[in-house]
């Protein structure tokens, strides 16, 4: 089963039985999924990247409501955009993303909706894990490749950079592993142009959003 790399990054972030996003990929996600729709797109050869800035390149129409809405909103800019704006800004709708890509994986059976209420009153949905086989695959990669096993192939680098930018190693590797599994994610990442541009701007987008936090709380 194709999954994209939006698709693969949601389900590594969801906890299996609990069908919620886990405390540590939380914060980074809402851009991971941003950004792995770019990256999903530059393996597409539908962007590239011209000095740190977005520019999409024509073609037909893609098979993907998600990856060609995305890039519809890339093409209507009034000017092309460096990747941090699209990453920090609500232009591509992160929020819409997850929700379609929640519906896709439920209408695949790798996900099960279950909706109940908080307190009787406010509702809730959850999203547990039916088929546990595609999640298991996608470990099996990244722990092949982060643990030095394998090379990685261009899809499988995109989604390490994607992972380690977002600060979702733990949730694939055992602690004991973690420091040598961020170095070898931080390697791949210089060997990608495009996911290593992606990262650096991932953590500044980061780094920007903690400096607001801070100062908005003093």
């Amino acid at each position: 089963m194709h999954l994209t790399l939006p698709e693969e990054l949601l389900l590594l972030a969801l906890n299996e039985r609990k069908g919620t996003t886990s405390l540590s990929a939380a914060p980074g996600l809402p851009y991971g999924l941003v950004g792995g729709c770019l990256m999903e797109l530059a393996l597409l050869g539908r962007v590239r990247l011209d000095d740190g800035t977005l520019v999409p390149v024509g073609g037909p129409k893609i098979d993907d409501d998600v990856l060609e809405r995305v890039l519809e909103r890339l093409e209507a800019a009034t000017r092309f955009q460096r990747l941090d704006h699209w990453l920090a800004g609500s232009s591509l709708e992160a929020g819409w993303i997850r929700r379609v890509l929640l519906d896709r994986l439920v209408g695949r059976g790798i996900l099960r909706r279950e909706e109940s209420r908080v307190l009787r009153i406010f509702p809730r949905t959850r999203y547990p894990e039916l088929d546990a086989r595609p999640e298991l695959e996608i470990r099996r990669r990244l722990r092949a490749v982060l643990g030095g096993a394998s090379a990685p192939d261009g899809r499988t680098a995109a989604l390490v950079v994607l992972v380690h930018a977002c600060g979702m190693v733990g949730e694939v590797v055992p602690k004991a592993e973690r420091r040598e599994a961020r170095s070898r994610a931080q390697e791949i990442a210089g060997r990608n142009p495009v996911g290593g541009a992606i990262a650096d701007a991932l953590a500044a987008v980061h780094v920007a959003l903690g400096a607001a936090i801070l100062a908005a709380s003093s």
